[in-house]
């Protein structure tokens, strides 16, 4: 993050008339490899984790982080500690496979390796907006009550941009909606992106 992303968030804080502000990020991968990668001891060490800390002790902030799932990315036992010590402001959720391909294994293997974590996201965000072969009643039981929808026209999850919109013309500039299960609300919610 930069000094930009910094005025941006601190914009959307004061003044304080709004209610809630989601702020996520994807493919936040890379973040994680790194980590492994240098063997660091705390997840902190690296510039990503870091801002996040900043941003969080000044604003308040709280972060969802989208990730890839992959088998071969093991989280050492002082990366999982610091993000279970944060997890009141950071949680996890699943984006896609590594291969950006969104699939009920893939997703269910995630799961199955957060679930006692207390970091699960209840907002999400698939890649390409698709959810594969999962169907709208499995992701509803894993404990997602909300999938972030595209601001750019594009289909979301299987639902037109016009009906998740209201029915109106395409959303480029306008804030990301949210779907929230019973898949028939839509809420707006304001968006960094």
């Amino acid at each position: 993050m930069n000094e930009l992303d910094t005025i941006l968030i601190k914009s959307l804080f004061y003044p304080t008339h709004i209610d809630r502000v989601h702020i996520s990020f994807d493919d936040v991968y890379e973040s994680f490899r790194e980590a492994v990668d240098t063997d660091c001891d705390s997840i902190f060490e690296i510039p990503f984790f870091s801002s996040l800390k900043k941003l969080n002790k000044v604003y308040g902030a709280k972060f969802s982080l989208y990730i890839f799932e992959d088998e071969n990315l093991e989280l050492n036992g002082s990366i999982l500690r610091d993000l279970e010590q944060c997890k009141d402001w950071i949680s996890i959720g699943y984006h896609a496979r590594a291969d950006g391909r969104v699939d009920s294994r893939s997703f269910y293997r995630f799961h199955e390796r957060f679930s006692n974590s207390g970091l699960l996201s209840k907002s999400c965000r698939f890649h390409g907006f698709s959810a594969g072969d999962l169907s709208n009643a499995e992701i509803k039981n894993s404990g997602i009550n909300e999938l972030l929808c595209s601001d750019d026209g594009r289909v979301s999850y299987g639902i037109s941009s016009e009906k998740y919109s209201g029915g109106g013309t395409a959303m480029v500039g306008l804030p990301t909606l949210r779907l929230i299960f019973g898949w028939k609300n839509f809420a707006p919610i304001r968006c960094l992106a």
